[in-house]
């Protein structure tokens, strides 16, 4: 079925409203296949957009909710628990370049648990703006151990443990 905004439809309609098992091919390129409720990416389905991020995963009331994973071209993938098509809740992030995060999400946002840097340093605490902030403990790849308060990503009170 076409609509007037230029996206097809093919699938299960109730009343002229998807309801069901859906394919959707969007007037700007995206793509949707999966379960719909009275008009709403409800259930589990699979949005790819024409930039190349694919999220597979649960839907409710069109956003992602739930379990599910986003990827993007470059080979970032985030994958966890959604609210509201944000992370939230325990998830993790990895990049190709071996950068990985796993932990709790808040709104889209680290907010605790454990980061791995490309070049092998990893910092265990909490997260205030993607950064280290407050208590946590760094092990650089150098072997040496900080531990204490951070904000924005530097050291306050973190004193070396390995000595």
């Amino acid at each position: 079925m076409y609509f007037k905004n230029g996206n097809v439809y093919e699938g299960i309609f109730q009343n002229g409203v998807p309801d069901g098992n859906m394919t959707i091919t969007m007037s700007n390129g995206d793509f949707y296949e999966g379960h719909m409720k009275a008009g709403l990416k409800s259930g589990k389905g699979k949005y790819v957009w024409i930039s190349g991020e694919v999220y597979i995963g649960e839907w409710a009331d069109d956003k992602r909710n739930g379990r599910g994973q986003l990827s993007s071209p470059s080979g970032i993938v985030y994958s966890g628990t959604w609210k509201n098509s944000l992370l939230s809740g325990n998830g993790i992030e990895t990049r190709p370049d071996g950068y990985k995060f796993e932990g709790i999400f808040e709104n889209g946002h680290k907010k605790e648990g454990k980061e791995i840097l490309p070049n092998g340093d990893v910092y265990e605490g909490t997260f205030l703006n993607e950064r280290p902030h407050g208590f946590g403990k760094e092990t650089l790849h150098d072997g040496s151990i900080y531990e204490g308060m951070f904000e924005n990503c530097t050291s306050l009170t973190a004193i070396p443990s390995n000595l």
